[in-house]
This record gives structure tokens, C-alpha cells and sequence, in this order.
């Protein structure tokens, strides 16, 4: 018999099948540095940043920077999150740290 508030490995599953199904969000602060850097996430843009994050769950990314042609999208991949965006010029001298994977996109 499993403790009070455990998970098991089906629920959890399912979980994250439902996270995948209702689509990626920003948090405040990437939603935030979208706006005032004008990166546009479009219906189009955003079904494939929320594909490249789905190729990247099923080879167990945990932490995703998804990387474009506009900007770069670091993902929180468990809890379906865009934890932050850097523009082109942002990126300039920049280290990404505490990524555990990186998708190309073309857009």
C-alpha cells in the first residue's frame, strides 16, 4: 500500500501527458523579456517550440535551451515552462549554464 500523496509511475506519467497536451507557458519573466525584446511567439512559432520541447522530453531533457533563428527559449521541461528568452543580441558573450540539452529550430 503506497503513502498518503505518493505518485505512482502510471499517475506520473499521465501527468506529464497532460502537461504535454495543454501546451507550453511563460513564466512572468519570459513573457516579459518577449514583449520588450519584440520576439514574436506567433500560433505558428509556438507549435514549434512546443515541438522541439516534445522531441527533447522523449530523449529526457530536464533543462532545454531551444535555439533560433530570433532567440533562445530556455525550458523547464517537466513543468512545461519558457523560464526565459534571450534575443540575438542578448546572446552575444553569454554562457548558458545548468542546460542539460539544446534543440535547433529554424524559425
Amino acid at each position: 500500500r503506497g503513502r498518503e500523496g505518493s505518485v505512482s509511475g502510471v499517475e506520473e506519467k499521465e501527468n506529464m501527458e497532460i502537461k504535454a497536451v495543454e501546451g507550453l507557458n511563460f513564466s512572468k519573466h519570459a513573457a516579459k523579456r518577449s514583449i520588450e525584446r519584440g520576439i514574436t511567439t506567433d500560433g505558428q512559432f509556438k507549435n514549434t517550440l512546443e515541438h522541439a520541447v516534445e522531441e527533447a522530453r522523449k530523449k529526457g531533457a530536464k533543462d532545454l535551451a531551444v535555439i533560433g533563428s530570433q532567440a533562445v527559449f530556455v525550458v523547464n521541461v517537466p513543468n512545461n515552462v519558457v523560464v526565459t528568452v534571450m534575443s540575438k543580441e542578448d546572446m552575444k558573450d553569454r554562457i548558458f549554464t545548468n542546460i542539460d540539452s539544446a534543440v535547433l529550430i529554424s524559425k
